[in-house]
């Protein structure tokens, strides 16, 4: 199984944890719950981070002349310590820390930051793999090829290397990070492409361009066809996915005239997103990003706050289809939340997998099947105080009730000890 390890990172003093299919982290605000969220975000892409100056020089001409300057073992370290440079310096997260992730059996990537100073820390079987990757890279340099026909198809080949040790090695998945506050994109949708060139959060800026290309293909009118069932080559023809997408966003999106816009009805004249409500703004990337990852296997999505200015109905229905994503093969997803009705959507949808496997006639009819929810895929945290602490129930097999919404609880007391003051005399 693979793991994460986080010590002295931003709020987190020490974390070890198993990484399961389905992760919800939970607890007070600037207890970490981002932090572990992000530094899991860090390590799935940071292979393709690896591999990306190797695969930029193959898509250049390449001769036998130059081919010792392709990469190297110590090429990849470095290619490490400035992402980590880029993507959490940039940050903050301290002077001190460490960060390492296994990804499969053997296979992991420590890194240590000692007064800003990294080491990179392999596994001796992760160094023997790439070694061997890099070895047969550079065999297909050995001689140049003078017929640019053979020049593509050797390039292509290389390609397929590279996608098969990433896949075998890291066991890669396509990947989205959907951060908080959201709206920013809506609010100033015209301006998205510059904010690659801003100074803020990596995974804000690579989210941007990832907006950027969803909204070129689901702005020409397939949200559309998405929403109200029309069969499209690309998008899955999933009757459920698309109930739950309308339910939430309660219009269709269109990108027109470079505007994005909300449809309430066919006949009625759009409105610009920037216009339009709270939730509907908070809500369009991240139902665009559920989409995409529903149609493409394996994939993993990392969403921060999902209910945000969602009505609690509305949060029942994008955990649900956060589940949908899950239950397709070999998907993951981390989420952090602060709300209940998220926890107990899920809590239902744990329940109703393992009341149907007794009767699952009569469940189907209250829960779509596609829903259920298999409780070893699933791991909650409570996160707080710089550590984590599992709040699942392994007896009856679902997230701890009295954990799901104890500010209910502290309300629901301090009323009672101002009715028995009341009622006392």
């Amino acid at each position: 199984m693979q793991r994460i390890v986080i010590k002295n990172f931003g709020p987190i003093k020490d974390v070890d944890i198993p990484i399961h299919d389905f992760m919800i982290f939970i607890g007070p605000q600037a207890s970490g719950k981002s932090t572990i969220a992000k530094a899991i975000y860090f390590f799935i892409e940071l292979p393709y981070d690896i591999v990306s100056p190797l695969d930029n020089k193959i898509r250049n001409k390449i001769s036998h002349s130059d081919k010792e300057s392709i990469t190297s073992l110590e090429d990849i370290k470095q290619t490490i310590r400035e992402k980590v440079r880029e993507k959490v310096f940039r940050v903050s997260m301290g002077r001190n820390f460490e960060l390492s992730f296994v990804y499969d059996e053997n296979i992991s990537i420590q890194i240590d930051v000692v007064d800003y100073e990294i080491k990179v820390v392999f596994s001796d079987q992760l160094e023997k793999k790439i070694e061997s990757f890099l070895e047969t890279i550079l065999l297909e340099f050995e001689y140049d090829l003078p017929d640019i026909k053979q020049e593509i198809q050797r390039k292509r080949g290389m390609r397929r290397v590279i996608s098969t040790f990433l896949t075998e090695t890291f066991k890669t998945k396509y990947t989205q990070f959907v951060p908080s506050g959201r709206n920013i994109f809506s609010v100033l949708s015209n301006q998205i492409q510059f904010f690659e060139k801003s100074d803020i959060d990596y995974s804000i800026t690579q989210y941007a361009n990832q907006i950027n290309m969803l909204r070129q293909f689901f702005g020409m009118g397939y949200f559309r066809e998405y929403g109200d069932g029309t069969t499209n080559n690309k998008l899955p023809d999933d009757t459920l996915s698309k109930k739950l997408v309308r339910e939430i966003l309660k219009g269709d999106y269109a990108r027109e005239r470079e505007l994005d816009e909300i449809f309430f009805n066919n006949d009625d004249l759009p409105i610009r997103l920037s216009d339009a409500s709270s939730g509907q703004q908070e809500s369009l990337w991240a139902l665009l990003s559920i989409i995409d990852l529903l149609e493409t296997a394996p994939s993993y999505l990392i969403i921060e706050e999902p209910e945000t200015h969602l009505y609690p109905e509305s949060q029942k229905h994008i955990a649900e289809l956060i589940t949908l994503v899950v239950n397709r093969e070999y998907n993951q997803a981390v989420i952090t939340t602060h709300s209940p009705y998220i926890l107990s959507a899920i809590n239902n949808l744990l329940y109703a997998n393992e009341v149907g496997k007794k009767f699952p006639e009569q469940v189907e009819k209250v829960v779509d099947r596609n829903l259920w929810l298999d409780y070893d895929r699933v791991m909650t945290y409570f996160v707080d105080k710089g550590g984590v602490r599992p709040i699942m129930d392994e007896e009856m097999k679902m997230i701890k009730s009295e954990e799901i919404d104890s500010a209910s609880r502290i309300i629901n007391e301090q009323y009672s000890d101002l009715a028995d003051i009341e009622f006392s005399k």
